[in-house]
């Protein structure tokens, strides 16, 4: 079985990233990051980003695409995303699926699965990332987590896994994880604590309330490849909590 993988989701560093995108590469770089996970690309055009990856030694392991990117501007991602090697799309979301409707949900489907269609030409696959409200949100007795994926056959649309918002959801991460076996390429990998109020703050691995040793156990054993560490908001510099995190999976996994 081959080793987990570890990345970091760009939109973490998006502050940072709007600074200074080449040198923030080269921090992540230096932190010991294998790949990166994009949320924009900087400006740069897709020969030069592929030229900066290939002299930092970084694989694009991903890229973050929103629904409307993908539905009006899918031509221009699938150049960039080829020029730099990378062959998964995810779309981070579709808040409107909160709203737990069936002609909302049908509408996601047939989006996505054009956009899954028209990847696929060109050797690419499609992912998509959870966030809490599609566990929250249920038709019938059925998560529309459940319903998107059961709609969509594992050729169509993968899982990237966001640990944190399925456990703020209300669900075990470990046992969604071993449902998903075989589909889940890509974890987010992300801890989770409540503030005062009983508000969700995405953590620094280690320093939430998820058994992160137990996700990356079941990961590995469901086959999947990245373990991309992102943080929504941090409680330090960005770049800090980024190379926290990076510290705590060599420590606690020893990767």
């Amino acid at each position: 079985m081959d080793p987990l993988k570890i990345g970091v989701q760009l939109y973490t560093l998006r502050d940072d990233m709007g600074r200074d995108f080449i040198g923030t590469l080269e921090q992540v770089a230096a932190m010991g990051y294998e790949g990166v996970e994009f949320a924009g690309y900087g400006g740069l055009t897709p020969e030069q980003l592929a030229s900066e990856l290939k002299r930092l030694n970084l694989k694009a392991a991903g890229s973050h695409v929103s629904i409307e990117q993908l539905t009006d501007h899918l031509d221009e991602q699938i150049e960039m995303n080829l020029a730099i090697g990378n062959r998964n799309i995810i779309c981070p979301g579709i808040p409107k699926l909160h709203e737990a409707d069936e002609d909302i949900l049908n509408e996601s489907v047939s989006k996505l699965e054009a956009v899954a269609e028209r990847l696929a030409v060109h050797g690419m696959k499609l992912g998509y990332h959870n966030h809490g409200y599609e566990f929250e949100a249920k038709i019938g007795d059925e998560t529309v987590f459940d319903l998107l994926f059961g709609k969509l056959p594992g050729d169509k649309l993968f899982t990237e896994l966001d640990v944190c918002w399925v456990k703020h959801g209300g669900y075990n991460p470990l046992e969604i994880i071993n449902q998903y076996s075989g589909r889940v390429p890509f974890i987010h990998y992300k801890d989770l604590k409540y503030d005062d109020n009983g508000n969700p703050m995405t953590m620094e691995l280690g320093q939430g309330e998820l058994d992160l040793v137990a996700v990356a156990q079941a990961a590995r054993a469901a086959g999947t490849e990245w373990l991309i560490v992102e943080q929504d908001d941090c409680q330090r510099a960005p770049l800090d909590s980024v190379r926290g995190s990076r510290e705590w999976i060599k420590d606690n996994l020893g990767l």
